[in-house]
């Protein structure tokens, strides 16, 4: 589904503009050409920032390989806007895989990692949404194990509310994966970091 360049996008900027006027941001302030140009601007950041949710799942591109030890990709710079405050949250995302008979396309990673975080969620569920759509896949494709994990400044933590900076991370992990996999992963995690 797009959004409809012609209705929906300046549907978005007509309720950004009140938005502003109601913050006493109006004629007083800003011209009228003024508050215009920047309700638009902002709703493109909105669109844009939100396109994951009218796009479809990257298309997955597996390559056959008799590897059989741990890929981690990332970490993978992404961003996203928190559901509660429209505010962006950075994130530093990596993904290990442990590939039996067939390894992902490593840019497929990627894609899918940018795809996940365009959408206003949390980012539990972003990453749990990462993980099943590289696990969701056919049988003989299916990894032994993955893992997919996230640090993230949170804006709406750092300039509101307790204003401190204080990254989050959480861990998705599918199948199997070895405890020195994981030591592994989380070394990498910090230091992507």
């Amino acid at each position: 589904m797009q959004v409809d360049q012609s209705k929906g996008q300046k549907q978005v900027v007509e309720y950004i503009k009140l938005a502003l006027e109601g913050l006493g941001l109006g004629d007083q302030f800003y011209s009228p050409q003024a508050l215009e140009e920047s309700a638009a601007r902002i709703a493109k950041v909105w669109i844009e920032m939100t396109e994951g949710i009218r796009q479809s799942v990257p298309e997955l591109k597996w390559f056959r390989t008799g590897f059989n030890g741990f890929l981690i990709k990332g970490p993978v710079e992404s961003y996203f806007l928190c559901p509660h405050h429209l505010l962006p949250v950075s994130m530093s995302v990596l993904v290990g895989i442990v590939p039996k008979g067939y390894t992902l396309g490593i840019s497929k990673i990627t894609r899918t990692v940018l795809w996940a975080c365009k959408r206003l969620a949390i980012q539990e569920d972003i990453l749990k949404l990462i993980a099943d759509t590289l696990w969701n896949v056919q049988e003989i494709y299916k990894p032994i194990g993955l893992v997919v994990g996230g640090v993230a400044d949170h804006f709406c933590e750092k300039i509101r509310g307790v204003r401190h900076k204080s990254p989050t991370a959480v861990i998705e992990i599918r199948g199997l994966v070895k405890k020195e996999f994981l030591l592994l992963f989380d070394k990498r995690l910090k230091k992507g970091r």
